[in-house]
């Protein structure tokens, strides 16, 4: 490890905070808490360990990495921790049951990956504008308002549970005008600097902005699944970090939402630069506030029923998160809003970039046919 670079808040940093490694044969259970992945061998009981949900594990060998009695990242089965130039972390894919964990490794695509408190990370560069993006794990949450939840409206009801059986990247700030115009060449936004969110953006110019950005990347055509923008469910789980976040979860309760949002009477009633407030659990910032982000699904009603990858089937296109200059009330992760006209902007509206780890989800915009 002493011949390796260290590099800010990169894996290779933390690396022997997660040594020993412990090789798992057989089946077990993954447990996925609030302090991460804790693996329990069969018919083992760890007391005091508030974890949900319990989940069968299938582990086809490999090394589980952990930081004290917290399983952290995963290794393939003859994969070495001292020769390897990109950091492999487990995913949790659940599918009929079973769930597995599966490697992650750098994409082909990214310029930088690393790990830090929030999990893994990856950067792109294009233009040298640096856009870093985080990694968004598998999972089941509540997606909507709860019946008791305080001026919830009533199509953001009833909240049911819904399962992403993919990971996929999340850009961890809204869009800036920077990187914008680096892809570009312009800028519409109303209020101007490098560091706000672009803004004043349609859907159909972020639909290009998304192909262009894919074209300029360095995957191999079978990879180039593409920029797009997270559908509603995705982006719902990414801003409630999974369900385990309580500050983005109830950001009504006195005092919460001024420490992750701008909202209200924001400094000259105008949008902020990004990363001015504290960020979720999982490393993003801006999820609550400064601007609308667009989604690349449609508004459905919502149903009581779980539902499995949802991807809205409506007529027009949602957007989330709240604005600098709405109310509270309105800047909650289960606030939705929608529009009509795709090829209509207005202040305030900007959007965050997504994309999945390798040719696995086409959903949304950006993606190969559009390259």
């Amino acid at each position: 490890l002493d011949d390796i670079p260290d590099r800010e808040e990169s894996f290779w940093h933390q690396v022997q905070a997660l040594l020993p490694s412990e090789t798992l044969e057989g089946r077990g259970i993954l447990m996925q808490g609030s302090d991460g992945l804790n693996y329990q061998e069969p018919k083992q009981e760890i007391p005091g360990k508030a974890q949900s949900p319990l989940m069968p594990l299938e582990t086809r060998g490999g090394a589980l990495l952990r930081d004290g009695g917290t399983f952290q990242s995963w290794l393939p089965p003859g994969a070495r921790l001292d020769n390897r130039p990109d950091p492999w972390a487990g995913s949790v894919n659940s599918v009929a049951g079973t769930t597995h964990i599966e490697p992650t490794s750098r994409p082909e695509w990214a310029d930088a990956m690393g790990r830090d408190r929030f999990g893994l990370w990856v950067e792109v560069i294009f233009k040298g504008v640096t856009q870093r993006m985080r990694w968004i794990p598998p999972g089941r949450f509540l997606m909507g308002a709860a019946k008791d939840e305080p001026e919830a409206d009533a199509d953001a009801k009833p909240q049911h549970w819904v399962t992403l059986t993919q990971g996929y990247w999340l850009a961890d700030t809204p869009c800036t005008q920077e990187l914008w115009h680096a892809v570009m060449n312009e800028d519409p936004s109303h209020f101007k600097g490098t560091a706000l969110p672009v803004e004043s953006v349609t859907f159909k110019r972020v639909e290009q902005f998304c192909r262009k950005l894919t074209k300029l990347d360095r995957s191999p055509p079978s990879e180039k699944n593409g920029y797009r923008l997270p559908t509603e469910a995705q982006w719902e789980y990414a801003c409630r970090a999974g369900g385990h976040d309580e500050t983005y979860n109830r950001p009504w309760e006195a005092g919460a939402l001024d420490q992750i949002a701008w909202y209200g009477n924001s400094p000259g009633d105008k949008t902020q630069p990004v990363k001015g407030k504290r960020c979720n659990r999982w490393g993003l910032h801006d999820m609550l506030g400064n601007v609308w982000e667009l989604c690349s699904d449609m508004n459905e009603p919502y149903k009581a029923e779980a539902q499995i990858d949802p991807i809205g089937k409506g007529s027009e296109r949602v957007y989330r998160g709240g604005s600098c200059w709405v109310v509270a009330g309105n800047v909650r992760p289960a606030y939705r809003l929608w529009w009509f006209d795709e090829h209509v902007a207005f202040r305030g509206l900007g959007f965050r970039l997504s994309r999945g780890h390798a040719a696995q989800d086409r959903s949304g915009i950006g993606g190969a046919d559009g390259a």
